[in-house]
């Protein structure tokens, strides 16, 4: 009877478990996609950082709700909203422009021009900065103060821009009608790309 060898457990070769985690984290990246896809692709409320009351975006009207019910609509349309630690971020209906909103003001306290059309914002809290799907690609603002946003600006272009960004505590996807794309949020490299079979 022949005598089989086998090597010293340290010596076998390991499997590499990487490639498996990496299909995890897209599968409940596209899993997300799917649900926000299913509310319509955007935040409906976001807080003001001192729990006065809240913003509300219906449709592409902006509402303020103080604590004690009262409803304002404020006279800026908007496409998207998203609560960032510098207050509320608005983007407006055209796409170029970003307002703040702090505490219970009912006028912006900053009016950023972006330069360019963006669809949607969306505030990455753990790293202290914003994620806009713009025609140019996704677009990074991170501030280096706290109570003032003074942004800078980083881009990670993609050829036909971005038209959906998704922000999670161990991803960021951004969409565009026919491609998903996953960035890890440390160095914003990209680790997985699906290619859809048509337009979202």
């Amino acid at each position: 009877m022949p005598i089989r060898l086998r090597k010293p457990t340290a010596q076998r070769r390991q499997p590499n478990l990487s490639y498996v985690w990496r299909w995890l984290h897209l599968g409940g990246a596209l899993a997300a996609l799917g649900i926000l896809t299913g509310c319509g692709w955007d935040e409906d409320t976001a807080f003001s950082p001192q729990y006065l009351g809240s913003y509300l975006r219906i449709d592409s009207s902006l509402w303020w709700v103080s604590a004690d019910t009262t409803l304002v609509q404020l006279p800026y349309s908007v496409r998207s909203i998203t609560s960032s630690p510098w207050g509320m971020m608005a983007l407006a209906l055209h796409g170029q422009t970003l307002y703040l909103f702090q505490g219970k003001q009912l006028h912006p306290s900053q009016t950023i021009n972006l330069n360019e059309t963006c669809s949607q914002v969306r505030s990455f809290w753990e790293k202290d900065r914003l994620c806009l799907a713009c025609a140019s690609g996704l677009r990074i603002a991170r501030s280096q103060s706290k109570s003032t946003f003074v942004p800078q600006w980083e881009t990670i272009a993609h050829a036909g821009g971005y038209t959906h960004v998704a922000v999670g505590s161990a991803f960021i996807l951004a969409a565009s009608q026919t491609q998903v794309c996953a960035y890890e949020p440390q160095r914003f490299a990209q680790v997985a790309s699906i290619q859809l079979p048509g337009p979202i």
